[in-house]
């Protein structure tokens, strides 16, 4: 399967080796967690749960990581998921991700080049930015389809009040991933 996506990836957009796309999005909780509940209030000032999703070119799901507070940030996250501990395990020679500016370049992560305060993107890297952009924008679809089909991930109706409630919605979500990619 990554290497379909692999391929198709360089027939469409020109990235060899890539196998999928990365993005991380908030998950709102209707009600306020019981325990430890300012963790769990987002940048944007609602209280959610994190999740990335890994989709493909087609806006398929291969892999999802839920869970962690809305108070933490995607590269935190990235960083203690899976994919990006036994990366050697989950990726063959020279495959990657591509992922947006919240994530850090890295031996399987590509995103794009950040200004620094007071100075400009060069011509290069803007141009790059540029190409990268056109596959990445399948991971906000992939999302927001998801989101669009199960309303449950708009506004998480369980109440966070024990490590069990957690695990629950974890449950849930991935189900609906499942879900999504059958249809």
């Amino acid at each position: 399967e990554r290497r379909a996506t692999s391929g198709r990836m360089q027939n469409k957009c020109h990235w060899p080796n890539c196998v999928g796309l990365i993005d991380g999005t908030l998950l709102p909780l209707a009600h306020r967690p019981l325990l430890h509940g300012e963790n769990y209030l987002s940048r944007k000032r609602f209280y959610a749960v994190v999740m990335l999703v890994v989709c493909d070119d087609h806006g398929r799901a291969l892999h999802c990581h839920i869970g962690w507070p809305g108070l933490v940030h995607d590269i935190r996250v990235w960083t203690n998921c899976r994919l990006y501990r036994d990366n050697d395990k989950m990726f063959s020679t020279k495959e990657y991700l591509l992922g947006d500016s919240a994530f850090t370049p890295g031996k399987r992560m590509i995103p794009p080049f950040r200004a620094l305060p007071g100075v400009a993107v060069s011509a290069n890297k803007c141009a790059f930015n540029t190409v990268l952009s056109r596959p990445r924008v399948k991971s906000e679809h992939c999302i927001g389809i998801l989101k669009g089909r199960f309303p449950f991930l708009r506004s998480i109706r369980l109440r966070l009040g024990s490590r069990n409630n957690l695990l629950r919605i974890i449950e849930y979500v991935r189900g609906v991933v499942v879900l999504h990619n059958f249809l």
